[in-house]
């Protein structure tokens, strides 16, 4: 079995936790019109006695576009408020940067 390599050895991909937001535009600081994006995770809270019970995922990637630098849309898509969203985004290299093995299959 291969090894799977740790986040700082692709050094091009990023990732933000942000608040969930209704359906629209989202700030994920970073990211940018030239970019990937990925994954976009949702996380849904239930509560029990005011505390988290359980975290419900949800791949919303589909929905999601980046639309601007820093952020991302999903304008008449599902509405995430009050829980978390996981945004991962590939950056290809820029200017004098080396392209890895991993810019290469991306």
């Amino acid at each position: 079995m291969g090894t799977v390599p740790s986040i700082s050895a692709i050094p091009r991909l990023h990732f933000r936790i942000v608040a969930g937001a209704a359906a629209g535009n989202v700030t994920v600081t970073g990211v940018a019109l030239t970019d990937k994006l990925y994954y976009v995770g949702g996380f849904s809270a239930v509560y029990n006695s005011g505390a988290i019970d359980t975290l419900t995922p949800l791949n919303l990637t589909s929905e999601f576009t980046i639309t601007a630098a820093n952020t991302v849309n999903n304008t008449s898509g599902t509405a995430s408020t009050g829980g978390l969203l996981l945004v991962i985004w590939y950056a290809p290299p820029t200017g004098g940067e080396a392209a890895t093995a991993f810019d290469a299959a991306n």
